[in-house]
C-alpha cells in the first residue's frame, strides 16, 4: 500500500506510532514485520494493539511557479595602485550587497567606488524583484607604489654640472626641465646656475606612479682679487695681496717666496703677470691676476729713419724726468719728446727717473738717408703730329721717377718721350725717389716762354749720290729737320717711268741704288717724287759709282 517505514525503537519501553496509507479501492492489507536487528538476540521487537481506521480525503490543486535565479555579475577583475580609487561594475539584480564592505564607499551600490590598500576579493549578492538571489566575485588587485628615489641632495659651483641619480621605475620625468640635458633620462645632467629643487616622477610596469625630490645647491664662485697692477724698480720686491677665498695658489712660481700664501713676496726680473687660484670652503674656485712691471722706459719707436735735412719728433714714456746724452740735433734735451735733427745717423741714450726714484735708460736710433738729386735735359723736334720731346734723365742716387709733362700727362719711365701739341711750351717737373720712395728731390724747368711749331719744314735733297758701299753717301732720301718719318712718301723712277724704289709712311728708309728686284742700277740720272707732311717735291738725282 505504501513504502516501507521503520518503527520507532525504544529499549524496554512501549511506544505508540502510526502510519498512513492510501489503500485506494482495496479492502484488505498485508502487514509484514521485518526484524532489522541482526546483531543481538532475544525478543527485540513486538507489536500490540494494531488498530486500523479509515479517514476520508479530498484533493485540491495549487500552481507553484519556480522563477530562475538572477544572473549576478561582479564585473571584471581590476588592478589599481595604492592610494587610487576605482569604480566597481556590478550588475544583474535590483538590489545589491558587496561583501566584505571594506574600503567601499557604498556597499549597496553596484557601481560604488573602492580604494582598498591591499588586494581583496569582493562577492556581489544580487536579488531580483521577487527575492531570488545570486552571487558573483571579482578580485581587486592593489599594486604597491614604486620606490621613487631622486638621489641625494648635491652641491656644485656655478658653471659646473652634476648628474642627477634617479632610480626605482621604468619611466622617468624630471621637473622643472630647466638646465637639464634630458628631462626623461634616469640620470640627466644639470647645469643649474642657481639653487634648484627637482621633482622626479617615476612610473613602473603596473603604471603606478610615485615621486621624490632632490635639491641641487649652486654655490657662487669666490670673488678672488689679486690686487692692483704695480710697478717695481729693477731687482725690487713687492708683497702681493690676494683676498676673497680660503686657500690660494699662485703661478708662475718664478720670483715668489711662497706660492701657497695669500701674501707672497714677488721679485720678478722682468715684467710678469701672476695668476692666483682661490678656493673657498665649498671647493669653488675663483681666478684673478696681477701684472708686475719692472720700471723702464720705451720710445714710441726705438728707431727712426729720416732723409737728410729732415727731422723727427721722439716720444719717450714712463718717467717724470728725462736727460738726452747728446744735445746736438736735440731741440730740448730735458724733454721726453724733443725734435731730433741729426745730419748723420746717430744713437741717443736717454736716462729716465720714475716718480718713486727708479732709474732706467733707453735708446733712440736715427738713421739719416742720403737724398736723390733730380736732373734732366729736354730736346724738342717738330714731328708729324706736333712737337716731339725727348728727355735725358741726369738724376743721381735715385731709384724711381715721376714726370709731369705739364699738359696733364705723366710718366714713371726713366728717360721718357712725349709729343706736345704745337704752341707755347710747358712747365716740366721731374721727381726723383730713393730708399723705397722715402727720400725725394725734384726739378722743375719752365719752357712756357718758348713757342714750338711744325708748320715750316725744311727739306734738302742731294743731286748726286754714290751707292758703292764705302759708307759715304751710299743712300738717297729727303733730309728733313724733325721727325717726319711717319708722314712722308718717297718714290724713284728711271727715265722710262719704271718705279725702282718706294718708301711709305713709317718706313724711314732710303734708296740704295737698286731696283725693287735688288738689281744695281747703272750710273745715270733718275727721277724722284717725295711728299712730306702734304708738301710735294720732284727732282732728279745722279747715280755715280766712282
Amino acid at each position: 500500500l505504501g513504502s516501507p517505514f521503520t518503527a520507532p525503537f525504544n529499549t524496554n519501553n512501549w511506544s505508540e506510532f502510526f502510519e498512513t496509507w492510501n489503500s485506494g479501492a482495496s479492502t484488505t492489507a498485508t502487514i509484514c514485520v521485518v526484524n532489522q536487528n541482526t546483531t543481538t538476540g532475544g525478543n527485540d521487537f513486538a507489536l500490540d494493539d494494531i488498530t486500523f481506521s479509515t479517514f476520508c480525503t479530498n484533493t485540491a490543486e495549487v500552481t507553484v511557479t519556480v522563477n530562475p535565479e538572477p544572473t549576478a555579475d561582479a564585473g571584471p577583475d581590476q588592478s589599481i595602485c595604492v592610494g587610487e580609487t576605482t569604480q566597481m561594475a556590478g550588475s544583474g539584480g535590483t538590489t545589491y550587497q558587496w561583501v566584505p564592505p571594506i574600503a567601499l564607499a557604498d556597499p549597496s551600490n553596484p557601481n560604488t567606488d573602492a580604494n582598498p590598500v591591499i588586494t581583496r576579493t569582493y562577492t556581489l549578492i544580487v536579488q531580483d524583484n521577487i527575492g531570488c538571489e545570486a552571487t558573483d566575485q571579482m578580485t581587486l588587485t592593489v599594486n604597491p607604489l614604486p620606490q621613487a628615489n631622486a638621489g641625494p641632495n648635491q652641491e656644485i659651483c656655478i658653471g659646473e654640472s652634476v648628474v642627477l641619480q634617479g632610480s626605482g621605475g621604468t619611466v622617468y620625468q624630471w621637473s622643472p626641465v630647466t638646465f637639464l640635458d634630458d628631462a626623461t633620462a634616469q640620470l640627466p645632467i644639470s647645469t643649474a646656475v642657481g639653487t634648484i629643487t627637482y621633482t622626479l616622477t617615476i612610473t613602473d610596469n603596473n603604471q603606478c606612479v610615485n615621486t621624490d625630490q632632490t635639491t641641487v645647491t649652486v654655490n657662487l664662485l669666490p670673488d678672488v682679487d689679486a690686487g692692483l697692477d704695480s710697478m717695481i724698480c729693477e731687482n725690487g720686491t713687492l708683497t702681493l695681496q690676494a683676498t676673497g677665498a680660503d686657500t690660494y695658489l699662485w703661478s708662475p712660481l718664478v720670483g715668489l717666496s711662497d706660492p701657497q700664501s695669500a701674501n707672497p713676496e714677488a721679485s720678478p726680473l722682468s715684467e710678469t703677470t701672476y695668476f692666483v687660484t682661490g678656493t673657498d670652503v665649498n671647493g669653488c674656485v675663483g681666478l684673478d691676476s696681477v701684472n708686475i712691471m719692472i720700471f723702464g722706459v720705451a720710445a714710441n719707436s726705438g728707431d727712426y729713419i729720416i732723409c737728410f735735412g729732415d727731422s723727427v719728433q721722439a716720444n719717450v714714456l714712463g718717467g717724470v724726468t728725462y736727460s738726452w746724452s747728446l744735445m746736438e740735433g736735440v731741440s730740448e734735451p730735458a724733454s721726453n719728446n724733443p725734435i731730433l735733427s741729426p745730419e748723420v745717423s746717430t744713437s741717443y741714450t736717454i736716462s729716465v727717473t720714475s716718480a718713486f726714484g727708479c732709474l732706467a735708460e733707453t735708446e733712440v736710433n736715427v738713421e739719416v738717408l742720403t737724398l736723390p738729386i733730380a736732373g734732366f735735359t729736354a730736346e724738342f723736334d717738330p714731328s708729324c703730329d706736333g712737337i716731339f720731346a725727348r728727355f735725358d734723365n741726369l738724376s743721381g742716387n735715385a731709384q724711381s721717377y715721376f714726370w709731369n709733362f705739364g699738359d696733364g700727362i705723366t710718366s714713371f719711365d726713366s728717360n721718357p718721350t712725349h709729343t706736345y701739341e704745337v704752341g707755347p711750351g710747358n712747365i716740366i717737373t721731374l721727381v726723383a725717389y730713393n730708399n723705397d720712395s722715402l727720400c725725394v728731390d725734384s726739378l722743375v724747368i719752365d719752357y712756357s716762354g718758348q713757342s714750338f711749331t711744325n708748320d715750316s719744314i725744311q727739306v734738302e735733297y742731294a743731286n748726286i749720290f754714290t751707292p758703292n758701299n764705302d759708307g759715304i753717301n751710299d743712300c738717297f732720301k729727303p733730309e728733313v729737320e724733325g721727325r717726319f718719318s711717319e708722314c712722308y712718301e718717297f718714290k724713284v723712277y728711271n727715265r722710262w717711268g719704271a718705279l725702282l724704289f718706294e718708301a711709305v709712311a713709317g718706313q724711314n728708309h732710303c734708296w740704295d741704288g737698286r731696283t725693287k728686284g735688288g738689281i744695281v742700277v747703272p750710273e745715270g740720272t733718275y727721277y724722284y717724287i717725295s711728299v712730306v707732311r702734304g708738301m710735294d717735291h720732284a727732282g732728279y738725282v745722279t747715280v755715280v759709282y766712282q
